[in-house]
């Protein structure tokens, strides 16, 4: 079937393996309202860093870009202002954020002969495929832009998913060239993902992807326990690509009579450099690793 290729490809860049998957938390998130503490020694149970659909949405609001009717000094002081620039009640541009990794992102596996938990994250990167264009790339595995034009991105952009919802959009009746009728069932997706500008201060493994954030020492019965409840916390500030802070891209895959499903996504980017990544237990708070970024690691 021609979506399992899609399914491979594009929708991987925004954090989904299988199409059917959505990221419904099994425990009740708390959202985190206030610049995040990097001393902190343990998070409260169910953590799950900033609302990044209300950061996103707050950070549109602040366009670097200077308007025709503005005059330069106005411009100036109006983004000399955004180093304070509110993106929620108590939280600010400058403030160090913190966004729960989606978890079909996190893969963690258990070394019994070492003792050892390794915890990783697959960030994403059209460069992963060979991409001489990401335009070119998304019309040969079948999928168009509805808006926007995400060619914005270099190939070498890498992004990380936070969080994701499906929601049914119903059926409507379809016709192919040929006059075959068929009904086509609606898939809409939203994705928010943080593009990372300092990809380059970690070691993203060129074989698979992956970037291994904690080596954690459990006994077996320890590991088997928590592995359920690891997670991975992205601590950031807020960064501009081409002088922005967010971006948004929508994508759609037309359906045929043989796969008649048509799948959307709107796909929603803030930009940030990333501080830290956080392993922690969802359920208890317990913080297990905490990787910062080296000078150079690739």
């Amino acid at each position: 079937m021609r979506w399992s290729l899609v399914c491979a490809t594009l929708f991987l860049a925004v954090g989904i393996i299988d199409p059917s998957y959505a990221d419904t938390p099994t425990f009740s998130p708390l959202y985190s309202t206030v610049p995040f503490d990097t001393t902190a020694p343990r998070l409260p149970a169910g953590f799950a860093g900033a609302d990044i659909q209300a950061i996103w949405s707050a950070a549109t609001k602040l366009s670097p870009i200077k308007d025709e009717f503005e005059t330069t000094e106005e411009f100036n002081q109006r983004v000399a202002g955004f180093a304070h620039a509110k993106v929620a009640d108590n939280l600010s541009v400058s403030d160090c954020l913190s966004f729960r990794v989606i978890s079909e992102k996190v893969s963690s596996t258990y070394d019994a002969d070492s003792h050892i938990l390794t915890v990783s994250i697959r960030p994403y990167s059209f460069s992963l495929h060979n991409a001489n264009s990401i335009e070119q790339y998304l019309r040969e595995i079948g999928v168009s832009l509805t808006e926007h034009d995400f060619s914005y991105y270099s190939t070498d952009a890498y992004f990380i998913g936070c969080l994701l919802s499906s929601i049914d959009g119903g059926t409507y009746t379809a016709q192919n060239a040929y006059g075959t009728q068929f009904t086509v069932r609606r898939q809409n997706y939203s994705s928010y993902e943080l593009y990372i500008k300092n990809i380059a201060n970690y070691h993203v493994a060129p074989t698979d992807g992956t970037l291994t954030v904690a080596s954690i020492p459990l006994s077996a019965d320890d590991a088997r326990i928590a592995k359920p409840d690891i997670s991975v916390l992205a601590l950031c500030h807020f960064s501009t690509y081409k002088s922005d802070y967010c971006n948004e891209n929508n994508f759609i895959r037309r359906p045929t009579a043989n796969d008649p499903i048509e799948y959307t996504l709107k796909l929603y980017v803030l930009h940030t450099v990333i501080d830290a990544f956080w392993v922690y237990n969802k359920s208890t708070g317990d913080v297990y690793s905490r990787l910062i970024p080296s000078e150079s690691s690739h």
